[in-house]
């Protein structure tokens, strides 16, 4: 056997284990993807006051009336008055402020 055939033998041979070898390794990494893109989703992003005429998706977190608030599902209403679309998360104190701004409790 020459030597230029028995490496191309011996590197088809290497490349198919190597190939072999990847293959769960790739899967797993797929997978691995699918489950960080499913967190993303899932993890609430804070988007700061609500303003009317906004849509807000499904996890994002508001402030309004002092209180701060997650959107359920997709809307543009605002949160309270009993809608379905928010759930409190946090309520506010004793000195909130309708408009957003902290005071200094001292």
């Amino acid at each position: 056997m020459a030597d230029e055939q028995l490496e191309e033998m011996l590197g088809r041979t290497v490349g198919e284990a190597i190939a072999e070898a990847l293959r769960p390794l790739r899967k797993e990494i797929a997978e691995l993807k699918a489950q960080l893109e499913a967190v993303k989703a899932a993890t609430p992003k804070y988007l700061g006051v609500f303003r009317e005429g906004r849509v807000y998706d499904e996890n994002s977190m508001v402030t309004h009336d002092g209180s701060v608030w997650h959107c359920n599902q997709r809307t543009s209403t605002p949160p309270g008055n009993g809608s379905a679309s928010w759930t409190l998360a946090v309520r506010h104190g004793r000195d909130r402020d309708p408009r957003g701004a902290t005071h200094d409790a001292r």
